[in-house]
């Protein structure tokens, strides 16, 4: 083959068509501007793979492979039409078996290669780069053999591994590949089985290293998975996964395993990011086999279905407890790791007296009646975290964080005791999302970037009381009902409390001061008595649209009043007012001493 005809052919399919099966067709470097569609089992050999183009001219498959036994090397392959999944254009798109795919650079088409119900394929030494949705898809197809290829720098995944209903993914090997600088997840397989991903480089993606969702029984060893923004390797709904021998550095997190039971999870390095669980059944917590995995030379810790242990002090760089009661977590330094402490199923534990400097501090997942006390937390995600736990007390904990997080964060939480915590410098101080029952007394809540305390999404009869809340963009906001905001100091914040979408709160004997909008803002929000609080010096005491049926009484307004105060607003646009009716002619004492920083 030429392509300035000094060959027996200029185009390439005229070759394939008069060939036969077993024939060889060898081309001579040049540009070849073709789609070839390749239904006899020949070998088709480039002349040098730089030089030696196959050029799609930007429409359909560049390369469409349809019959068994067919070899292809030493080619660029690109330009592919660039239609999108399900239909997808590719650079070579095989539906056939035993077919060899090697030495080859595949470049900017629609996705690079794409196995589609083809099984026992090697596809190996290609360099697979600039494409524009999957580099490397895999669907229905078993028992490929794919090595030492170079997936780097594509616009979505770098690789796709995937089944269809009637469909099915099983023992593909995936070894010694660079799958780096991808958009999207280095590897992301899904519905697949017993797949082998070992000696991989898997670095500087977009999402996760090694995404699994909806797969089991595979086996993930030795790989190098580094600095992806998400996790090195996530686990969902995957149970069954081994996990040995990898190296994970620097990643957002490390591992993440979410509603999988039985991972094993042994002799792995990770630095600057460790192991995170979700679940909420508890064999999505005690199933697994976590053992000798180390982090920045300290031991990561995971205890499962024990009793009264005091966990050791050194060499510790992450604990995980899994059903475990009466433990003791004491005077630990835990740094740069993904969630320090995780309490899942575990309860009565002692969290106390530690310095964590890590993405997120203490983690309980449906763990109730432990203790969180004189911690010192300094995170940029979130200091500490209650889902579906209750009857925890969380006190004398010193949280900052770099902005961009949460100090405590509930959900689905109940009749928990937050008192005497210093928050500062985060996104929301203390955040609770539909979280009822709880009290928050005694806190000091400055200089976070919104709300010092917000309350949303049906987080009800919670009491806040005696906390000092100073120089957030919003001091308390409350999107929930029958809350009892009492005895609190809201003073230098944009605005001081702001209650939407809400009734029937209570808001009683707050000194809201020097706020630099509005003291109080009502918005949507019908029957809440408002008394004995003192409104002094706020860019605007109070404003509220679209209320009715409020109570105000009592309250001091600037200065003394005599007579009824009118607070004006506004009610579907017009100008509405209500009354206090009897204003207080002189502030109250309202002074609560601020939690130390």
């Amino acid at each position: 083959m030429d392509d300035d005809g000094g060959a027996d052919y200029t185009r390439i399919q005229d070759a394939i068509d008069i060939s036969i099966n077993g024939d060889t067709i060898y081309v001579y470097k040049g540009v070849y501007r073709e789609n070839l569609n390749i239904n006899k089992a020949i070998k088709i050999i480039g002349e040098d793979k730089d030089n030696t183009m196959i050029n799609g001219g930007k429409k359909g498959n560049v390369v469409r492979i349809t019959k068994d036994s067919v070899t292809i090397s030493n080619f660029t392959i690109q330009n592919s039409g660039n239609r999108d999944y399900p239909l997808g254009d590719c650079g070579i798109k095989l539906h056939s078996n035993y077919n060899e795919i090697y030495e080859n650079n595949i470049n900017n088409n629609g996705k690079g290669i794409f196995l589609k119900s083809s099984s026992n394929n090697a596809i190996y030494n290609n360099r697979i780069t600039f494409n524009t949705y999957i580099a490397f898809e895999i669907e229905d197809s078993s028992n490929n053999l794919i090595y030492e290829n170079q997936i780097i720098e594509n616009d979505n995944e770098g690789m796709f591994i995937d089944s269809t209903p009637l469909g099915s993914n099983s023992n593909n090997i995936i070894i010694k590949n660079n799958i780096s600088n991808n958009r999207d997840d280095g590897i992301l397989m899904r519905d697949s089985s017993d797949c082998i991903i070992n000696h991989n480089i898997l670095s500087n993606n977009g999402h996760n290293g090694l995404d699994l969702q909806y797969s089991s029984n595979n086996t993930m060893n030795f790989n190098n998975l580094t600095n992806n923004n998400r996790f090195g390797i996530k686990i969902i709904d995957s149970p069954n996964n081994s996990i040995k021998n990898n190296n994970i550095f620097d990643n957002l997190q490390g591992i993440g395993l979410s509603y999988s039971s039985n991972i094993i999870i042994i002799d792995n390095n990770f630095s600057s990011n460790g192991i995170k669980i979700i679940g909420n059944q508890p064999n999505l917590w005690d199933t697994h086999t976590i053992e000798n995995n180390w982090a920045d030379d300290k031991l990561i810790r995971y205890y499962k279905n024990s009793d009264n242990i005091i966990v050791p002090v050194e060499k510790t760089a992450q604990i995980i407890l899994a059903k475990c009661t009466n433990y003791t977590m004491q005077y630990q330094n835990l740094s740069d790791i993904v969630d320090a402490i995780q309490l899942g199923y575990s309860n009565k534990n002692n969290v106390s007296n530690n310095l964590i400097y890590c993405h997120n501090g203490i983690n309980l997942q449906i763990s109730n009646n432990n203790i969180i006390d004189k911690n010192r937390i300094i995170s940029n995600s979130t200091g500490i975290n209650l889902d579906e736990s209750s009857y925890n007390i969380i006190s004398n904990n010193n949280i900052i964080n770099s902005g961009a997080g949460k100090g405590i964060k509930l959900y689905e939480s109940y009749k928990n005791t937050l008192t005497s915590n210093s928050i500062s410098k985060c996104n929301e101080g203390i955040d609770l999302d539909y979280s009822s029952n709880n009290t928050i007394d005694d806190n000091t809540i400055k200089n976070n970037k919104y709300e010092g305390l917000w309350l949303s999404s049906y987080s009800a009869n919670n009491t806040i009381t005696n906390n000092n809340i100073s120089n957030n963009l919003c001091g308390i906001r409350v999107w929930a009902e029958f809350n009892n905001i009492s005895n609190n100091i809201i003073t230098e914040n944009i605005d001081g409390i702001c209650i939407d979408f809400s009734k029937s709160s209570i808001l009683k004997s707050n000194e809201i001061k020097r706020n630099k909008k509005y003291g109080l803002y009502l918005e949507d929000t019908s029957s809440t008595k408002i008394s004995y609080n003192n409104f002094i010096f706020n860019r605007r005491n109070a404003y509220f649209k679209n209320c009715e049926n409020n109570t105000w009484d009592y309250n001091f307004w600037n200065r003394p009043r005599f007579f009824p105060y009118i607070i004006f607003g506004k009610y579907n646009s017009r100008l509405d007012f209500e009354i206090d009716w009897h204003p207080a002619i002189e502030p109250y004492d309202i002074s609560i001493p601020e939690v130390e920083m």
